[in-house]
């Protein structure tokens, strides 16, 4: 369970690291994703706010 928790997900622009921060957000969870592509990992925010 990972309602009220955290997670720091490294390289989730896309592909493996932004499905994984997809699973966190459908359960709760609060997630902070990283990327070195700046503009691409603010995409994938985004993208992930609509899913949830």
């Amino acid at each position: 369970m990972v309602k009220q928790k955290i997670a720091i997900i490294t390289e989730s622009a896309r592909g493996i690291g932004f499905e994984i921060g997809k699973v966190f957000a459908e359960n709760v969870a609060k997630v902070i994703l990283l990327d070195l592509n700046q503009q691409a990992v603010e995409e994938s925010a985004k993208n992930l706010e609509t899913v949830v």
